[in-house]
């Protein structure tokens, strides 16, 4: 029996990968695990099937996700699927229902104050950022390269008794044309809120956690559970906050069974 720690109306999470050796699926179920909320919706990217394409690599801590992604669901929370990139291949079964999940390609959701966000993974707005991600930038391979280095790392931070720190976050924010890459990505989300008369929108895909306003039009990027290990939440009133790992990490790591 877990107590709950984050007591909040919605909770939205994109691009935990799991299927990725770079999934840190441990903390993600300790979030799930330690939350209270009436609806979830995973905005895309929560199962990698390209990087099982390349090595299968399913541990205990992957599965156990899944297993408490049913156990929610058969608990009463509404849970939302809204495929990515990387898990595709579900767009097939959008507007269905897989495992009691509702499978969709993109959704409004209604806060509960009444204000309207747009939810989708994001990808669609590659074309106008013109650079597929930081992996446009690094590679393909560079981006795993740094990934891997990133868990290293942090391993070795581990061992000496220290926090997390990502070192790959650092290393992407001195990449030139990086950040102009995310504000491309921003503003093609805002565009495209603005152009459904809508209130916000709330993506992921590009694993940069975010939260501003610009002409009363709210951008969220939910981040990532590679390396930012964050999330959005919504409260009973229907205030949105972006939740950064210091905010959610007095949860402690779940124990895999």
């Amino acid at each position: 029996m877990h107590t709950p720690l984050l007591h909040c109306r919605t909770l939205f999470l994109s691009d935990l990968h799991l299927g990725s050796k770079a999934c840190q699926a441990e903390k993600v179920l300790a979030l799930l695990q330690h939350s209270q909320c009436e609806s979830l919706y995973l905005i895309g990217d929560i199962v990698d099937f390209w990087a099982q394409k390349k090595q299968r690599f399913w541990p205990a801590s992957h599965h156990q996700v899944i297993r408490q992604l049913a156990k929610m669901a058969a608990n009463g929370v509404s849970i939302t699927y809204l495929p990515g990139n990387h898990d595709g291949v579900l767009r097939e079964f959008c507007h269905g229902e897989l495992l009691g999940i509702r499978m969709r390609r993109r959704h409004i959701h209604r806060t509960a104050n009444g204000k309207r966000y747009l939810l989708t993974h994001g990808d669609e707005f590659d074309h106008a950022v013109l650079l597929s991600r930081f992996q446009a930038v690094l590679g393909d391979h560079g981006y795993e390269w740094l990934l891997w280095l990133n868990r290293v790392y942090n391993r070795v931070r581990s061992w000496q008794g220290k926090g997390y720190y990502s070192l790959a976050t650092q290393v992407k924010s001195r990449i030139k044309g990086a950040n102009e890459a995310v504000k491309r990505y921003r503003q093609a989300a805002l565009d495209e809120a603005k152009r459904q008369g809508l209130d916000g929108i709330i993506c992921g895909h590009i694993h940069c956690p975010e939260q501003m306003e610009q002409d009363q039009v709210e951008y969220l990027n939910t981040g990532d559970w590679l390396e930012s290990f964050s999330a959005v939440a919504e409260d009973h009133q229907g205030r949105l906050q972006l939740l950064t790992q210091a905010q959610w990490q007095p949860v402690q790591q779940a124990k895999v069974a």
